[in-house]
């Protein structure tokens, strides 16, 4: 699982614990339902080997008791959370080396697609998502997934002019000894 995906797991089980009443049971209790869910959704005993479909089946399962309605079973995991993954790759590539949208509808006419490439099977689409792939790691040079991304926040926008107020002495007088010191010669 990714960072965002582990977070929103655990927020997903927060969820279920407070709906369920759970959240005053101990720990262990609290672990052995979060497992028996697992077994229930027909995912690995640890989230650690979770899949993108491994968490898409928690997620419905989650949603399912956090809505009040215990299926008892595992709900239907729509072949339209990998077609949504997918379109979001090939954007996101072409988005990062810069390929416009027009080049990626060549690219589906290259591989025969005369309606709008988002509605191909899974196939086809992750063969899209393959050729996009390639061609922009070998336009950036690099690998498009191991672009840093980078985060811009409204603050990074406002000039940063500090101009610290000066700072008001009293004058010393100087001493005698001081006024010797001084001299050019």
């Amino acid at each position: 699982m990714s960072p965002k995906q582990t977070v929103y797991y655990f927020t997903l089980w927060n969820k279920v614990m407070v709906e369920q009443g759970w959240y005053h049971l101990p720990a262990v209790e609290k672990d052995s339902k979060r497992r028996a869910l697992h077994v229930q959704a027909e995912c690995p005993a640890s989230s650690k080997g979770f899949t993108n479909q491994h968490f898409n089946r928690f997620k419905t399962a989650c949603e399912a008791l956090i809505a009040g309605h215990n299926t008892g079973g595992v709900g239907k995991v729509d072949a339209d959370d990998a077609r949504r993954r997918l379109v979001w790759r090939i954007k996101d590539d072409a988005r990062k080396a810069g390929l416009s949208a027009e080049y990626i509808i060549g690219i589906a006419r290259d591989i025969h697609v005369l309606g709008n490439w988002e509605d191909l099977d899974l196939d086809s689409l992750t063969n899209l998502r393959n050729t996009i792939h390639d061609r922009a790691s070998h336009k950036l040079g690099h690998d498009t997934r191991n672009v840093p991304q980078k985060r811009h926040y409204v603050l990074d926008k406002i000039p940063r002019a500090f101009v610290p107020h000066p700072t008001i002495s009293a004058p010393v007088a100087a001493s005698v000894s001081d006024a010797h010191d001084n001299e050019p010669f």
